[in-house]
């Protein structure tokens, strides 16, 4: 595997900013999504639709930022010819009706199998792009935006 940028640094520059202009607060999700690389693409793509169904306006927009984040590392694996899930995944049914047929599991179920399914280097490729996106994430984080106190 060799090293190409795919200008990482542009791409979380502009999330970040994203992120300020849509709500500033959502970006304490930075440190998570690179911590979060560790437990593999399947759980960090999950990460988005937890966050998505909370009732929380707050964690609704942490929702909303680890989803840019999946949709850019798509496009930057799409480049390098690796295909990832980026489909936008219907809202969890209401009363948790999971059952196998609603469109809610059958969605989450045809990408989980698809990250599975990738071959080991386009995993190992996907997951070192996308840790060193966080990175270029955090640190932009910590530059432009203004810290709560």
């Amino acid at each position: 595997m060799t090293w190409t940028p795919y200008l990482l640094d542009n791409i979380a520059q502009k999330i970040v900013l994203d992120a300020i202009e849509r709500d500033s607060k959502s970006l304490v999700q930075a440190h998570r999504l690179r911590s979060a690389c560790s437990y593999g693409l399947e759980r960090f793509w999950g990460e988005q639709i937890r966050l998505l169904n909370e009732k929380n306006a707050n964690d609704k927009a942490k929702g909303q930022f680890t989803k840019d984040v999946w949709k850019a590392l798509v496009l930057i694996m799409k480049s390098a010819g690796v295909d990832l899930p980026d489909e936008d995944i219907v809202s969890l049914p209401k009363k948790n009706d999971l059952k196998e047929d609603t469109p809610y599991v059958v969605q989450v179920r045809a990408a989980c199998s698809k990250i599975r399914s990738l071959e080991k280097r386009d995993v190992q490729a996907s997951l070192a792009v996308l840790a060193s996106l966080c990175e270029a994430i955090v640190w932009w984080k910590q530059r432009l935006s203004k810290e709560e106190k």
